[in-house]
């Protein structure tokens, strides 16, 4: 074998060489990056167990409002009146679909009762209700 061909070989050795260690060095700095996942996962438990706390808390602020939201509602209607979802949506400042949610809630709770049909449907207190 000539000198060229062996300085040849010899830096395709060093080149193999090389790009072993860098592997092997690779490979270490994966083995790293796995070992992370398990600490992400033990802080999404805890984000879990955070969010699950907010969303509680979220839900009771959302309970009492919407406690507020029946209780006015309720005194519209002390006025003895029949009223449409439309006229309470107007004096409650909220959306039709949000004020028909809402009394239909109270209707489930026996609180209103309701009069006429579809588009032509009022409501007022119910019997129970007038009475306390």
């Amino acid at each position: 074998m000539s000198s060229a061909k062996k300085s040849s070989k010899k830096t395709e050795f060093q080149a193999i060489r090389t790009v072993s260690s860098d592997i092997s060095s690779d490979k270490g700095e994966l083995q790293a990056i796995n070992a992370v996942p398990s600490d992400i996962s033990s802080d999404k438990t805890s984000d879990n167990d955070d969010f699950q706390a907010i969303n509680a808390i979220s839900s009771d602020k959302t309970n009492q409002k919407q406690g507020n939201k029946e209780k006015t509602l309720l005194d519209i209607f002390e006025d003895g009146l029949e009223h449409s979802v439309s006229e309470l949506a107007e004096i409650l400042g909220l959306s039709r679909p949000r004020t028909r949610a809402i009394v239909s809630s109270l209707v489930s709770q026996k609180k209103l009762t309701t009069i006429g049909a579809n588009k032509n449907r009022k409501y007022q207190l119910s019997p129970i209700n007038k009475e306390q």
